[in-house]
């Protein structure tokens, strides 16, 4: 690996920084009279094939099942076709708790209205998202066409802004939840120790490799099939959010993860003065990456101001 220089990437940020701390201004103020919406669907470059899961306590999974039957007005659930129920080792106790598993989605109008009501459905049934339950997004890799470069890439970037990502995924929340540690684990670290003896992708090739269920970064899948191994399922999963049942923030979580690595695939080389130097800053000024990594991977102000409206919502007080 070459040695870090980061120069041009620190000519780049000190030429745009007191254009950020500009925009910043302007930015919080809008961003407080902003509204979140829930679009029909997401505009991406992309034709993104992806799958949702959501952790929920509260109600009985064979409460849920039931109901899920009577909404399909079916005698079965069928995985990938239908929103399915399981058990989920993080949140499940007895029969109550468990992960709703939302069948192949496509992004289309038709995904999203069911989504709206499938989360309605479990909380009319008593069903909420506690500080174990999170979101959890599978990603077909197959659709994404990624090149080892690209995966490369992707890794970087991610650790480049893991901080702000992980911001982002508290949802609203003062902080993440309480295992997230256990099931996703940052992996900057990780990464950083992987680069300093090869390139940030051997991570995924590593046959006893970090980026699994425990990571914030599920990418065995990947490995399999690029072992030649058989995979029923040709995910990489994002595990980093935390719980949510409003099909708003879900919107957000999965809109901004599919731009996230649809820019890695449009954008390439462009980002990597960037990467460079926050991949290895010591003391960032985390309003000014978050406001950044928006202006990299967004291509319009709804887009940005959804993001940024998440990563700094106000926690309201518990009584």
């Amino acid at each position: 690996m070459k040695e870090f220089n980061g120069k041009k990437g620190l000519q780049i940020l000190n030429h745009s920084s007191f254009r950020l701390i500009k925009e910043n201004v302007i930015i919080k103020s809008k961003i407080k009279k902003f509204k979140f919406v829930y679009e029909p669907v997401i505009d991406l470059k992309i034709p993104f094939q992806y799958g949702i899961e959501l952790e929920f306590v509260g109600v009985s999974r064979i409460e849920v099942e039931n109901k899920l039957k009577q909404f399909y007005q079916t005698k079965e659930l069928i995985y990938g076709k239908t929103w399915f129920v399981d058990k989920d080792v993080s949140v499940t106790e007895g029969i109550y708790g468990g992960e709703l598993q939302s069948p192949i989605s496509y992004n289309e109008e038709k995904d999203w209205t069911l989504l709206a009501q499938i989360c309605k459905l479990v909380q009319q049934l008593g069903g909420f998202s506690n500080d174990k339950c999170s979101v959890h997004i599978h990603v077909d890799f197959r659709r994404l066409n990624f090149s080892m470069e690209d995966w490369n890439r992707f890794l970087k970037l991610w650790c480049a802004y893991e901080d702000v990502i992980f911001k982002f995924s508290r949802v609203g929340q003062k902080n993440m939840r309480n295992c997230y540690f256990t099931f996703a684990r940052p992996i900057k670290g990780y990464i950083l120790k992987v680069m300093s003896k090869g390139e940030a992708s051997d991570a995924i090739t590593d046959p006893i490799g970090k980026l699994n269920k425990q990571s914030c970064l599920n990418m065995r899948n990947l490995y399999r099939s690029l072992s030649g191994m058989k995979t029923s399922i040709s995910t990489i999963e994002i595990r980093s959010c935390n719980g949510t049942l409003n099909p708003i923030f879900i919107q957000n979580i999965v809109r901004v993860f599919s731009r996230l690595l649809e820019t890695v695939n449009l954008k390439k080389e462009a980002l990597d003065p960037y990467i460079e130097t926050r991949l290895y800053e010591k003391h960032p000024n985390y309003r000014e990456k978050e406001l950044e990594l928006s202006n990299l991977i967004f291509t319009n102000d709804f887009e940005k101001y959804s993001f940024l409206k998440q990563c700094n919502m106000k926690v309201k007080r518990k009584d």
